[in-house]
């Protein structure tokens, strides 16, 4: 089944939004709703990704962040 690019960058959009108004909400550095936010981002992200690989062959210059990168830089 093939992926729409414009409603998979609407929900990637949506989800940068829905960040937002999390951390501007914010109860604490461990709010579960900034993380699960947070984790919704990375999952757009992705699925946009595949929506414009398989429609377009083509991706973005950008990639999801991960604690593995993170911790290399130590």
């Amino acid at each position: 089944m093939s992926k729409d690019p414009r409603v998979a960058l609407s929900v990637l959009v949506s989800a940068f939004e829905e960040h937002l108004a999390m951390l501007s909400a914010r109860r604490g550095p461990e709010d579960p709703n900034v993380i699960t936010a947070y984790f919704a981002i990375a999952e757009a992200f992705e699925n946009y990704e595949d929506a414009l690989d398989e429609t377009y062959d083509e991706g973005t210059p950008l990639e999801v962040f991960s604690e593995d990168d993170y911790d290399d830089e130590d």
